[in-house]
């Protein structure tokens, strides 16, 4: 670990190590090697742990379990859309109904779609709670609010989280950000969740700048996230003041930059959203790669490849 003069971990390992837990299923050690690959017609969609794999052999009309993978039933696989989707909605009621997994406790009532990539064609969807279960891909939308105040220069909009959120309660996030539904569009998330979230207005929220994704994999008490965030920057007027709305958030921050550096490895930084806020920087030139030694394993982690 780097260290400063004084013996304190520097700042750019910290920040590293906010990276790597963001991608901690790739991580030596990590379950991965004991997965099998999730498919669903013939395309391979996800991965799933030995715990839940033991689970899904009790469901054989739903889930065929071999030596090598999962897949659907050949009569699921050959069933439509909206059939795939009610199977196995109806195997994660029972799971939910059981208690056996954490996070089927946080259900949603919310579907995400299942598909091999954001552009591939969609195979079925399935509750939000129950997608790190399968290892499938998460899309969210990721909203950097900045302005450029007149003394402080660049400055941040950051949220705290609701400490009676499902996940993450009580931590730092970026002024807006939500989990992208199945058949709503990117921009149409993006509007909701800022009027939700943060009170902006529709029309400040679709001045919005898509920005690009990050990409990352990693474990905790969920199961497996695979998540890729659409990130946008949205600059607001300088006399802006986001309001609490629907109670997912409970109070605002007006950060310059070397408080938002400090507040990302503070340890209580929503690590996904942290990232998102990292990128941003990097993008903005706060980070440059000649005074910056991780910056290149900083790149690697904001993008990993999101094959299975």
């Amino acid at each position: 670990m780097a260290s400063d003069k004084n013996g304190a971990q520097s700042w750019s390992s910290r920040m590293l190590e906010v990276v790597k837990w963001c991608n901690s299923f790739d991580s030596p050690g990590s379950v991965k090697d004991q997965c099998k690959p999730f498919y669903v017609d013939g395309q391979q969609v996800g991965m799933i742990t030995p715990e839940v794999v033991k689970e899904l052999m009790k469901f054989p009309d739903v889930f065929c379990v071999t030596e090598v993978n999962v897949t659907l039933t050949s009569e699921l696989n050959a069933a439509s859309y909206e059939d795939r989707t009610a199977k196995v909605h109806q195997v994660l009621v029972t799971l939910r109904d059981q208690n056996a997994f954490v996070p089927l406790r946080g259900w949603r009532n919310e579907n995400y779609r299942i598909q091999e990539t954001f552009s591939s064609k969609p195979l079925m969807e399935m509750e939000r709670t129950a997608t790190s279960l399968f290892g499938v891909l998460q899309y969210g939308v990721h909203i950097n609010g900045f302005c450029n105040h007149p003394d402080k220069g660049m400055c941040l909009w950051i949220s705290r989280r609701s400490p009676t959120k499902q996940t993450f309660p009580g931590m730092l996030d970026n002024i807006s950000a939500g989990g992208l539904p199945a058949a709503m569009s990117i921009m149409d998330c993006l509007v909701q969740e800022c009027g939700e979230e943060a009170s902006i207005d529709e029309s400040i929220a679709r001045t919005a700048v898509p920005a690009g994704t990050i990409s990352i994999c990693f474990l905790d008490e969920r199961g497996i996230n695979r998540e890729v965030e659409f990130v946008f920057d949205l600059q607001l007027p300088d006399d802006f003041q986001p309001r609490v709305s629907d109670g997912e958030t409970c109070e605002f921050y007006f950060c310059t930059v070397e408080e938002i550096k400090e507040k990302l490895v503070g340890g209580n930084f929503k690590p996904n959203s942290a990232l998102v806020t990292l990128d941003f920087l990097i993008r903005r030139g706060f980070i440059h790669p000649d005074t910056e030694p991780n910056y290149q394993l900083f790149m690697e982690g904001l993008h990993r490849a999101m094959h299975c």
